[in-house]
C-alpha cells in the first residue's frame, strides 16, 4: 500500500484551503484463489475508487509466506559440509 499521488494538473492548480482528496494505492492478494487485484481508494471519502483484476500475475512475497519458509527451513535437518 502506498500513497497514490494526484494528477499534475491538481497539484499545480492546488492554493491554499482547496479540498485535498487523500488517496492509497493498493496491490492485494487473494490467498484462496490466488488473483492479484489492484485498487484505489480514497481516504478521504472512504470508499473504493476502482478494483481490478490483473491476470497472469503474482505478487511480492508476503509476511506470512516468509515466516512459512523459515518455519519450513528449520524443519529441515542439516547438511554436513564435506571438505573441499
Amino acid at each position: 500500500m502506498v500513497l497514490h499521488e494526484p494528477a499534475k494538473e491538481v497539484v499545480l492548480s492546488f492554493t491554499a484551503g482547496d479540498p485535498i482528496n487523500r488517496e492509497a494505492f493498493v496491490i492485494i492478494l487473494d490467498n484462496e484463489t490466488e488473483k492479484t487485484y489492484e485498487a484505489i481508494v480514497s481516504i478521504t471519502n472512504e470508499n473504493v475508487v476502482s478494483w481490478d483484476y490483473i491476470p497472469d500475475v503474482q505478487t511480492g512475497f508476503m509476511l506470512d509466506e516468509f515466516d512459512e519458509c523459515e518455519r519450513v527451513v528449520k524443519k529441515q535437518s542439516p547438511i554436513s559440509a564435506s571438505p573441499a
